[in-house]
């Protein structure tokens, strides 16, 4: 087609879309699709047309709540010529717009840029004016919006169902996240599964502890705006939102679990909750509704995955400490951490002695004898020899000053270090010793109930699992 004949079908779609009061969105995707096949030089002689296919991209985008993919063409719209001949209540309308797509941006990235900017185009909006009754609405919204952010009015409101049967709460109660400075309001209905029909009253089945009938149904409302589209940095499935949620959820749980009894009741987690709707609102005001939200993957597929057992009879059971560790990454996510750093460390020493003690037998040939670690510690493995003699040493775990029975954890390891090639070559002393710290880290302030563990994070009990999958890495080379 040469170019006349394609500039000419480009415009006669643009005139179409005009005709169609700027509705058709078949048409101005047509017009979209024509103008990226155009050379430079096409695109200069249709340029001038297409403003309404900027402005009507933008709008429609806007209207579908696409606010990351309005940014590009809001800019688009204003940076063309004809913007600035709009009349003053096209342009009106298109700067409240704009105000609620940077500041909704704002509120999901915290980017500084998009609320300077949000300001200044709303004094513009201020100076032109309001003209119709929809461009009030979202000059109110923005407004309140900015009041909102400056009085920290900002809230976000979700409903969500999850299997678990829990009875209904009285009233919403108020929970308290202090490490994330928030306030949430917390309720709970029980509901019934859609399985079960319920004629006259409530179905329910005693101790149903495997949501078999009942579900619950949970209203939590946040006294700020968290994102439902932003990863959060503990789950990349999840959303801020959803890990938020979560933690409001389990607090309640967790009084619920010690006044009933009902001790199965379980925590929850983000990738627990299906489809629910989120409102976002400021002061009084919801400014974002998303009646049905869902973050989950799924997959229509006639393949259904298997996995072969046969010889599941044939092996031995899984060691302990496996079961230990899996346990202990159960409830980091559902973020138990004093749960998961005992369980970790009775993982870790379930290793060592099942695993790393009879392999030090192994290879020592004879060196160390079987349950070594319970007698006197050498004098070669203890830590502080180069600041005492042995005759020293012996007189003083004679008289009790020092208690040199059983071995530490950390002359276990000194000594597959030394016993092993294979696994000195591997890694070096220090950072097995570090490897060690950090598995142990907090243990004693979780057993002992210390007040520091309030300030122990998620992703700090993470590296302590990870340091200990590290750990039999580097062990399985000589232990395996």
């Amino acid at each position: 087609m040469d170019n006349q004949n394609k500039i000419k079908n480009i415009d006669n779609t643009i005139q179409e879309f005009i005709n169609s009061s700027f509705k058709s969105s078949s048409l101005l995707e047509n017009v979209l699709k024509q103008y990226k096949e155009l050379n430079d030089n096409q695109k200069n002689v249709i340029e001038k047309r297409m403003y309404v296919i900027y402005r009507g991209k933008f709008g429609f985008l806007f209207s579908n709540s696409f606010y990351k993919e309005t940014l590009f063409w809001m800019y688009k719209t204003m940076q063309h010529e004809r913007f600035s001949k709009e009349l003053k209540e096209n342009k009106s309308a298109f700067l409240s717009e704009a105000v609620k797509t940077l500041l909704i941006l704002y509120l999901e990235d915290r980017e500084s840029n998009k609320l300077i900017q949000a300001k200044e185009y709303f004094e513009q909006l201020e100076k032109i004016g309001v003209f119709d009754e929809q461009t009030q609405d979202i000059y109110s919204e923005d407004t309140k919006i900015l009041y909102a952010i400056r009085d920290n009015g900002l809230w976000t409101e979700t409903n969500l169902t999850v299997p678990i049967a829990m009875n209904s709460t009285l009233e919403p109660v108020k929970v308290f996240l202090q490490q994330d400075e928030l306030v949430a309001s917390v309720s709970c209905t029980r509901g019934a599964n859609n399985s079960i029909i319920q004629t006259n009253g409530n179905v329910t089945r005693f101790q149903d502890r495997e949501s078999i009938v009942s579900n619950s149904k949970w209203t939590v409302k946040i006294n700020n705006y968290l994102s439902c589209e932003k990863n959060s940095s503990k789950d990349k499935t999840a959303s801020v939102m959803q890990e938020i949620v979560c933690k409001s959820i389990n607090l309640v749980i967790d009084q619920y679990r010690q006044k009933t009894g009902e001790y199965w009741i379980k925590r929850i987690y983000p990738s627990m909750i299906g489809m629910h709707s989120i409102k976002y609102g400021a002061m009084d005001t919801v400014f974002r509704n998303i009646p049905m939200y869902d973050r989950g993957t799924y997959e229509i597929s006639p393949n259904v995955e298997t996995l072969s057992l046969s010889d599941i009879y044939e092996s031995n059971s899984s060691p302990l400490y496996e079961k230990l560790y899996l346990d202990a990454k159960a409830y980091l996510l559902i973020e138990e951490l004093g749960e998961s750093v005992l369980l970790l460390n009775m993982a870790f020493e379930n290793f060592t002695y099942e695993v790393i003690c009879p392999c030090i037998e192994k290879i020592s040939k004879g060196k160390y004898a079987k349950n070594f670690y319970y007698g006197v510690k050498k004098y070669d493995d203890y830590f502080l020899k180069d600041y005492i003699t042995e005759e020293e040493y012996k007189e003083a775990v004679s008289k009790k000053i020092i208690k040199a029975s059983g071995t530490s954890m950390y002359a276990i390891y000194k000594i597959l270090w030394n016993e092993s090639s294979k696994v000195s070559s591997r890694v070096s002393k220090t950072k097995m010793n570090k490897l060690i710290s950090c598995i142990r880290d907090n243990r004693n302030e979780f057993s002992h109930g210390s007040s520091n563990t309030k300030k122990i994070y998620f992703n700090k009990v993470k590296e302590q699992l990870d340091a200990f999958q590290e750990l039999i890495e580097v062990c399985s080379i000589q232990c395996d």
